[in-house]
C-alpha cells in the first residue's frame, strides 16, 4: 500500500515535467535573449565554430557563420511582422549585432554615439517595390554587400535588385498581390 502513493507521485511529477518542457516549446519562440529569439540563441550555441568565432572577437569569421547558419535571415524573420520597412530592419539586425560582437556590416558605419548608420542612401523605390514583391510571395529578404542590393528568394537564392526589379516591375507586382501572390511550382 505504501508503493502506491509514491507510483502517483513519480507520475504526478512526470506529467509536471511534461508539462513544462512544452510549455517551453510553445513559449520559447515568443522569448528573446539579448534581443535574439531562444530558438535562434540555440542554433547559434549549437555551432561550436560559430561560439568560437564570438568569443574570440573574430568579425569576418562570424559573419561568415551567421551567414552560413541563416541566423540574419532567421532573426530579419522574426522582427519583420514589427518593422516592415526593409532597410530599417536590416539596420536594426545590425545595429543588435554590433552590440553583441562588434561586428559592422560593410554596408554600415557607426557614428561618435554607437549607432549604425547606412552608408549608402536609402532608395525609396526599393522599400516599394520590396513591400509588393515580399506581399506577392517572391522574396524574404534583402542584404547589400560592396554597394550592391540584393534580394533572397523563398528559397535561398540571391539575386540583384536591379535585375529583379527589371523582371518584375512595380506595375507587375501589383498585379500578382491583387491574384494572391505567387503559385509554388508544381
Amino acid at each position: 500500500m505504501d508503493a502506491f502513493p509514491k507510483t502517483r507521485l513519480k507520475a504526478f511529477f512526470a506529467l509536471a515535467i511534461a508539462v513544462l518542457v512544452a510549455g517551453m516549446f510553445l513559449v520559447a519562440p515568443n522569448l528573446t535573449l539579448w534581443r535574439i529569439p531562444l530558438p535562434i540563441v540555440a542554433k547559434f550555441a549549437l555551432s561550436p565554430p560559430a561560439v568560437k568565432a564570438f568569443l574570440k572577437h573574430d568579425s569576418q569569421a562570424l559573419h561568415f557563420y551567421l551567414q552560413t547558419l541563416g541566423i540574419e535571415e532567421d532573426i530579419k524573420a522574426y522582427y519583420r511582422p514589427q518593422i516592415q520597412d526593409e532597410q530599417v530592419l536590416d539596420q536594426y539586425i545590425h545595429q543588435v549585432f554590433y552590440e553583441l560582437s562588434g561586428y559592422v556590416g560593410r554596408a554600415y558605419t557607426v557614428n561618435a554615439k554607437g549607432v549604425l548608420e547606412p552608408k549608402y542612401s536609402r532608395d525609396p523605390h526599393f522599400e516599394k517595390w520590396f513591400k509588393l514583391a515580399y506581399k506577392a510571395g517572391l522574396v524574404v529578404g534583402s542584404r547589400e554587400e560592396d554597394g550592391v542590393r540584393y534580394v533572397i528568394s523563398p528559397a535561398g537564392t540571391q539575386t540583384p535588385y536591379t535585375r529583379a526589379s527589371e523582371a518584375y516591375p512595380i506595375s507587375v507586382l501589383r498585379e500578382l498581390t491583387n491574384n494572391g501572390g505567387v503559385s509554388p511550382p508544381r
